[in-house]
């Protein structure tokens, strides 16, 4: 049967129209996103096909937020593009990016009404931006006590019982120590821990992506393939995951390969097979260590009960079985990092090679990287078990948690601020008057917004300043930090510098090409590799 040619509608809008029609979209998310800001930040109800979610996390309202008219919903990608990048790099951030970028977006408007070239607007907020992050790095200090660990948790999480818990978890695994959630099946929180390891490499290809809202792949007791080969042929994999499959009852399985390199008929080859469920798959890149890259591999083959398939082994793949590959529990990849939950190999093995490096460090010259290795072999993975009423309730929960885990990791590793939305107008006041230092000042705006105190803003804008700050949930001016209001510096560092490169690009474009395109076209080759 003949397909249809694709069909291609194209529209082209000016300033004018871009301004009068996405503009709306930018302010109506954005409304929706900083009602969530603060500890008395307001509820969102987010309908969703399972039921309704009631939340005060500012992802969530983001990520479910969609307009019917395609201009506004533009807009609102512009927003989610800022909020999405915050918070994947920091975990947190998600309504304080979504605030800046909407101030500087139309406090940039109305100076180009005014007749300010666009160029010299584009170098203010940059240079002005650049003063704002080099004040609040100057701002930044290390945590020092258990209580701001928690303190951090709690303020990301929203929730002081959820705060505890993390920070408590943290103060016990240090800063390189993994926290990952699961449903714990029952209306309680609580905390498990298991054997596993993390790594800064991830995923090849984004088709490999389970979890679409997490984005990332989640594979259950997957087989894992690991190598130091660079691996472009499809056709050596198929025989042995023919064998693996027979082995389980003609089921799917879950396979994880990790590699230098996966390109080509192989790349394709697992691709495909994937997307179309013939198995489930994540293709990994071998984590980057220029001096024991293989040494790591086979560490990381004992972790998870395999045979490190080295080049120097002459191991044909197609003859290989179950026997070389290592397993795990659950295998969680996003395009930046790597961990493997509860992998099989044993532990009298795995000891055996930590004292091994324990003695080769005391007199080796390669130290740091021993006690790299040492710390991988010796890693414990938090799983918290995240319980509620209801499944939406149990996601929701689940969202803030990781993002909790992920700002308190960030705050381990690059010091906190005073928080309390005041770190940015104390970095502010080394600018001259302008839209950055206005814009810096709009999150403590919507803090006081959100509780409805909004008439006092000129009054409390001239008390606040160092450790001084609202504090919102006594709604008293006070020493944020001796109260514990503190954020980690990387958020608001991250939040403005996204903000402002997403406002500088829209408020230079001049126009905007539509192209919608009707296609009719399945994805992948239907010639390509299959598994029978």
């Amino acid at each position: 049967m003949a397909r249809k040619p694709a069909q291609h509608f194209k529209e082209i809008i000016f300033r004018q129209e871009i301004i009068d029609k996405i503009l709306p979209g930018i302010t109506k998310l954005t409304e929706a996103v900083a009602s969530t800001l603060g500890p008395n930040g307001k509820n969102v109800i987010v309908k969703l096909n399972l039921g309704n979610v009631y939340t005060k996390d500012g992802v969530t309202v983001a990520k479910n937020t969609d307009f019917n008219d395609e201009y506004e919903s533009l807009g609102a990608e512009l927003i989610k593009e800022v909020a999405k990048n915050t918070c994947d790099e920091v975990g947190d951030g998600t309504t304080l990016s979504t605030i800046l970028v909407n101030a500087l977006i139309t406090k940039g408007l109305k100076e180009i009404e005014k007749g300010r070239r666009v160029d010299d607007l584009a170098k203010e907020i940059k240079d002005g931006v650049s003063v704002v992050i080099e004040q609040l790095n100057l701002q930044a200090k290390k945590i020092t006590t258990p209580e701001e660990t928690v303190n951090v948790a709690t303020i990301s999480a929203n929730d002081q019982e959820l705060g505890k818990l993390i920070g408590d978890i943290y103060n016990k695994i240090g800063e390189d120590g993994v926290i990952i959630t699961e449903d714990s099946g029952t209306l309680d929180t609580f905390e498990e821990e298991v054997e596993g390891s993390r790594f800064e490499t991830g995923l090849i290809s984004p088709y490999f992506v389970t979890n679409f809202e997490r984005q990332r792949c989640e594979l259950e007791n997957p087989y894992i393939f690991i190598s130091d080969l660079e691996l472009s042929s499809f056709a050596p994999f198929v025989q042995l995951l023919q064998k693996l499959t027979v082995d389980n009852n003609n089921n799917i399985i879950s396979f994880v390969v990790i590699a230098d390199k996966v390109s080509g008929e192989a790349l394709n080859g697992f691709t495909v097979n994937h997307v179309k469920g013939k198995i489930k798959c994540a293709l990994i890149e071998a984590p980057y260590n220029k001096h024991d890259k293989k040494k790591f591999l086979d560490d990381l083959a004992l972790l998870t009960g395999g045979t490190f398939i080295s080049r120097d082994l002459n191991l044909k793949i197609a003859e290989l079985d179950s026997s070389y590959l290592g397993r795990a529990e659950k295998v969680l990849a996003t395009k930046n990092n790597t961990i493997i939950v509860g992998g099989s190999g044993e532990r009298e093995k795995i000891d055996n090679r930590i004292t091994m490096l324990l003695e080769e460090s005391k007199t080796s010259q390669d130290k740091k990287n021993l006690e790299l290795r040492i710390s991988k072999l010796k890693n414990k993975i938090s799983i918290l078990k995240v319980g509620g009423n209801t499944k939406s309730e149990i996601r929701e929960k689940k969202y803030r948690i990781e993002d909790a885990v992920e700002a308190t990791k960030v705050a381990l590793k690059g010091g906190i601020v005073i928080g309390g939305e005041i770190a940015l107008i104390n970095a502010s006041r080394f600018l001259a008057d302008g839209i950055v230092k206005e814009s810096c000042v709009e999150p403590f705006k919507r803090l006081l917004k959100n509780i409805d105190r909004e008439q006092d803003f000129t009054n409390l804008i001239e008390k606040v300043g160092n450790n001084l700050g609202f504090n919102a949930a006594t709604e008293q001016v006070e020493d944020l930090v001796d109260k514990g209001v503190i954020d980690p510096a990387l958020v608001p560092i991250t939040a403005l510098r996204n903000a402002s490169s997403v406002a500088i690009n829209f408020l230079k474009t001049d126009s905007i090409v539509f192209n919608i395109r009707d296609l009719d076209e399945p994805m992948g080759k239907d010639d390509a590799f299959h598994i029978d």
